[in-house]
């Protein structure tokens, strides 16, 4: 059995079932915003397109516990640099995208995007700023 402890939970936990790949596609597909996780997907669930129906089946299993379906917050996958991941966020809210679609598309967390939109997380065009005060 492989060592899956470098994934956060959900992800090691659809790794031990479904393989690496497949908590990746997850993640990809996912990451950063809540999730619903039937206890049978159907053949058009996002899960079934994701992953593949077999494996869709044991992540389910695997994550309900045969009892009901459940959503849950997605953890991250491989990221971008932050740099283009908030330029990336500002130029989807110009657009009008919603903060979990402009998170799925960027590969980051709901409230991440909720903070660099709001200004309170720091950007690197905020740091070079106050950067430049200092160098005067």
């Amino acid at each position: 059995m492989s060592d899956f402890s470098h994934l956060p939970l959900l992800l090691a936990e659809i790794a031990s079932v479904a393989g690496q790949d497949a908590a990746h596609k997850v993640a990809l597909v996912k990451g950063g915003t809540k999730a619903y996780f039937p206890l049978k997907p159907l053949s058009d669930h996002w899960l079934t397109l994701a992953v593949g129906p077999e494996a869709a089946a044991k992540i389910c299993s695997k994550i309900c516990n045969g009892q009901h379906g459940i959503e849950l917050e997605v953890p991250m996958g491989p990221n971008q640099s932050n740099r283009q991941r908030w330029q990336r966020i500002h130029v989807l809210k110009a657009k009008g995208y919603s903060k979990p679609r402009i998170a799925r598309e960027v590969s980051c967390h709901y409230k991440t995007v909720g903070r660099v939109l709001n200004g309170r997380r720091k950007t690197v065009a905020q740091t070079l700023a106050q950067c430049d005060l200092f160098e005067a």
